[in-house]
């Protein structure tokens, strides 16, 4: 359960927007967007505290990987407000940038810390995929 919430927490910081891109986009992206700014800093250093703990990073591997995640926030920023990109374009450099975000964490990573990063990674991706199963616009309603 530990490692299902820190990697929930790290799909929020490195996924949120893809994951965001199915339903009524327009409306919940301005919604998500306004309440992420107001908070995502705070969220993600929570979420890499976590993960620090969970991988056991060195103080410098959790500097490294704390410019990674700003990168991506800053990134993904740019890119969901692009007006000039369609939603499959938006989702399609979001996913490589999700996937880019996490190549670069892995590379800061020891080989057992990279095994271990790869299980929260694929806990995520099915928690997820799980969810979305679940989801539906009445789902999200009522767990929010």
């Amino acid at each position: 359960m530990k490692i299902t919430t820190l990697v929930l927490g790290l799909a929020l910081m490195s996924g949120v927007a893809f994951a965001q891109s199915s339903g009524t986009q327009d409306q919940s992206q301005s919604q998500m967007g306004n309440h992420r700014h107001g908070d995502g800093k705070q969220d993600m250093q929570q979420h890499i505290d976590k993960v620090s703990a969970e991988l056991n990073l060195s103080a410098d591997q959790k500097t490294q990987v704390q410019g990674i995640m700003n990168d991506q926030m800053s990134q993904a920023r740019s890119v969901r407000q692009d007006s000039s990109l369609s939603d499959d374009q938006k989702q399609a450099k979001l996913k490589e940038l999700h996937e880019s975000t996490h190549s670069k964490i892995n590379a800061v990573l020891t080989p057992d810390q990279q095994k271990k990063f790869a299980e929260m990674r694929k806990d995520m991706h099915e928690d997820r995929k799980e969810h979305r199963h679940k989801g539906g616009d009445k789902d999200n309603t009522s767990k929010q």
